[in-house]
C-alpha cells in the first residue's frame, strides 16, 4: 500500500497517535443517607404493627477528567469516510485516505436531595391469615452539571404525588401449624435515576470529534499537541461533530416537559410446604413488568446527535412533529419477566444441608434495563443505546426487533450444599456449589448510518451459546484456639472454583460487516424503515464479512483456587 511513501510513514489501514495518557484531576462522589422510623402496635381484628418513617439521599459529584487531555489523532489509510451529518454527504477520502481528531471526558458539579415517606401495617389477622399493606411516597431531583451556557438549565424533578407506590402482600396458613403457607404480593416500584444521566446529557461530558482529508502523510508527524480550533486542522475539513449537545440547554430544551419516574409491577405467588422438621420445598411464580422508562431518545441533526430525554413510546417521542418525515414513532420500552422456581432447602441437621433449585423462565422484550445487555452489560443508567436513533435495533423488514433479550436463559439449576464432620482436631466442613445454565440468545448486527447497529434478522436469530456449567468446591477447616473462648478460632479455607475446568464459550462475535467497512448507508435516513436486503446491500456498498462473525469472543475462566486464613476473636 502506497510503496511510494518513506518507510518510517508506511502503516496498515489503521493507525493512530494518542498525545499523553488519560487525566483525571478528580472524579469525588458524596453520599449522606438519613433514616427515621417508628413502629406502633395494637389490636384490632387482630394484630396490627404499624410502621411509618422518611428518608433522604443526599449525593453530589465533583468531577474533572480528559480521556485524551491533548486530542486523539488516528489516521485510517486508504479508506473512505462515511458522513454523519448533513455538513458532508457521502463518503469521503483524501489521497492517502482520511484521519480524525477526537477529545472525550467529564466536568462539571452536581448535587441533589432525594427524599423519600413510608407507611405499612403489618397485620396478623388471625392464626391462620397475615396481610402486609404498604403506601410509599417518593421526591427526586435530578441536577444539572455546571457548565457554561447551561448552568441554570432546569432540572429533572418528581413531586410527591408523582412517585405513589401501593405495596400488598399476604400469607395464609391453611391449617395454623406453620407447616404450610401460601403467599402473594404485588405492588409498584420506581427507581432513582442516576447521575450518569446528566453527567451525559446536562453538560458534564466533552464527546468531540473532527474528520479530515488525508492529503499529506507527514501530517502523522506535524500535528502534535491541542489544536486551538480543531475544525482548523489542515486537510480538507469533511465535518465536525458534538456527540454530546446538552438536552437541557435552556436555548433548546429537550427534556420532555410531561416526562414521568421509571415505573415497573412486580407479581409473586408462591407456596411452602414443610416435608420434615428440616426438610422445605417450595413453588413461586414471579411475574414483571415494565410499565415505563426514562431514556435519552435521540436522532441525528446538522451537527450531531440530538437526544430527548424522555419515556419511550410516550410524550414527545409519539408525537409526529418530534420527526422528519418517513421516522417511526418511538416504540415503547418493553421488557416482560416471567419465571416458575421449584426449591427444595434442606436445613442443617445431622452434619449436613442442601439448598436446590430449578427455574424455567423467559425474558422478552427490546429494552433490558439499566445495565444493557444488548451492549455485553455496559453499564449507563438512564443512557444507553436501546433509542439513541430512530433505527436503532430494527430489522431489515423495517420493524422493531422485538423478543428474547440477551439475558434470557429459559432453564437454570443451582445446587449448593455443606457437609461438617468434628473431631478433636476441629471442625471441618466440605461445600460443593454447581450451576447448569441454558445459554443466551445470539443476535446478528449491522451497523447503518452512524455506527449504530440494527438486528437485521430478528432477536436470537444466530441461535444460542452452548449450555453453561460449574461447579465449585470450597473445604474449611476450623481450629479451636482456646476451649475457655469458643468465639476464638482459627479458620483455613481452601475454595476450587471452576473445579472441571471447563471452558465453555459464553459469547460469539454478533457483527456481520467488516469493522474496516464503516456501516450502510442509505440514500435517506429514513429508507431503513422501508426495509431493505442486508447481504444486497453490502455487495452494493462494497462491504465485507467480518472474519470474526460467529466466532467465540467470550470464554468461561479457568480453574484457580484460593487459600485464606482467617482470625477470629
Amino acid at each position: 500500500m502506497f510503496p511510494n511513501l518513506p518507510a518510517d510513514l508506511r502503516r496498515t489501514n489503521a493507525g493512530f497517535i494518542a498525545q499523553n495518557g488519560a487525566q483525571s484531576d478528580f472524579n469525588i462522589y458524596k453520599r449522606i443517607n438519613l433514616n427515621a422510623d417508628a413502629s406502633y402496635l395494637f389490636n384490632a381484628k387482630g394484630q396490627h404493627n404499624i410502621k411509618f418513617g422518611w428518608s433522604t439521599n443526599r449525593l453530589s459529584n465533583s468531577v474533572q477528567n480528559l480521556s485524551y487531555p491533548n486530542g486523539y489523532y488516528r489516521y485510517y489509510w486508504d479508506q473512505s469516510y462515511t458522513c454523519v451529518t448533513s455538513q458532508c454527504s457521502g463518503k469521503q477520502r483524501g489521497t492517502y485516505g482520511y484521519y480524525r481528531w477526537y477529545t472525550y471526558g467529564d466536568k462539571g458539579d452536581a448535587s441533589s436531595d432525594n427524599q423519600g415517606l413510608f407507611f405499612q401495617d403489618n397485620w396478623r389477622v388471625n392464626k391462620h391469615l397475615s396481610l402486609n399493606l404498604g403506601l410509599r411516597a417518593e421526591r427526586e431531583f435530578l441536577p444539572s452539571f455546571s457548565s457554561q451556557g447551561i448552568a441554570a438549565a432546569p432540572p429533572i424533578e418528581f413531586g410527591w404525588s408523582s412517585k405513589i407506590s401501593p405495596r400488598i402482600g399476604g400469607a395464609w396458613d391453611p391449617k395454623g401449624d406453620g407447616k404450610m403457607r401460601v403467599y402473594g404480593s404485588w405492588g409498584y416500584f420506581y427507581d432513582v435515576m442516576k447521575y450518569e444521566m446528566p453527567r451525559g446529557s446536562f453538560g458534564g461530558a466533552i464527546y468531540l470529534t473532527y474528520y479530515f482529508a488525508l492529503d499529506d502523510p507527514n501530517l502523522m508527524k506535524t500535528n502534535q499537541g491541542q489544536p486551538a480550533d480543531p475544525s482548523k486542522l489542515p486537510g480538507r475539513f469533511f465535518e465536525g461533530i458534538n456527540w454530546r449537545i446538552p438536552s437541557n440547554d435552556p436555548a433548546n430544551n429537550t427534556v420532555d416537559k410531561d416526562l414521568k419516574p421509571m415505573k415497573q409491577k412486580m407479581l409473586d405467588l408462591g407456596f411452602d410446604y414443610s416435608l420434615s422438621s428440616t426438610l422445605m420445598a417450595s413453588v413461586r411464580y414471579t411475574n414483571r413488568r415494565l410499565i415505563r422508562t426514562i431514556e435519552d431518545v435521540g436522532t441525528l441533526g446538522p451537527d450531531g446527535e440530538i437526544y430527548y430525554i424522555a419515556n419511550p413510546g410516550e410524550g414527545l417521542t409519539i408525537d409526529r412533529k418530534t420527526w422528519d418525515a418517513g421516522f417511526p414513532l418511538t416504540p415503547k420500552a418493553k421488557r416482560n419477566y416471567d419465571a416458575l422456581e421449584i426449591r427444595l432447602d434442606k436445613r442443617f441437621a445431622r452434619n449436613y444441608q442442601f439448598a436446590a433449585s430449578y427455574t424455567y423462565s423467559k425474558s422478552t422484550g427490546n429494552y433490558s434495563g439499566l445495565a444493557s445487555s444488548d451492549e455485553d452489560g455496559r453499564t449507563s443508567p438512564n443512557v444507553n443505546r436501546y433509542f439513541d436513533l430512530p433505527w436503532l435495533g430494527y430489522t431489515e423488514k423495517g420493524s422493531m426487533a422485538d423478543g428474547v433479550l440477551a439475558t434470557d436463559r429459559p432453564n437454570t439449576f443451582k445446587f449448593f450444599g455443606g457437609y461438617t464432620a468434628k473431631s478433636i482436631l476441629g471442625h471441618t466442613t466440605l461445600s460443593p456449589s454447581m450451576a447448569l445454565y441454558s445459554g443466551i440468545p445470539l443476535t446478528t448486527e449491522i451497523n447503518v448510518i452512524s455506527t449504530t447497529p440494527a438486528y437485521p434478522y430478528g432477536r436470537g436469530d444466530m441461535g444460542r451459546t452452548p449450555v453453561f456449567y460449574n461447579f465449585d468446591l470450597n473445604l474449611m477447616h476450623d481450629f479451636p484456639v482456646w476451649k475457655a473462648k469458643e468465639s476464638m478460632k482459627l479458620r483455613f479455607e481452601f475454595t476450587v472454583f471452576n473445579l472441571l475446568n471447563s471452558s465453555i464459550v459464553t459469547n460469539k462475535n454478533s457483527v456481520l460487516l467488516h469493522p474496516d467497512d464503516g456501516q450502510l448507508t442509505f440514500a435517506n435516513d429514513a429508507d431503513v424503515f422501508k426495509g431493505f436486503n442486508t447481504v444486497g446491500l453490502m455487495k452494493a456498498q462494497d462491504g465485507r464479512l467480518n472474519p470474526l462473525f460467529n466466532q467465540a469472543s467470550g470464554f468461561q475462566g479457568p480453574r484457580s483456587a484460593r487459600l485464606q486464613l482467617t482470625f477470629f476473636f
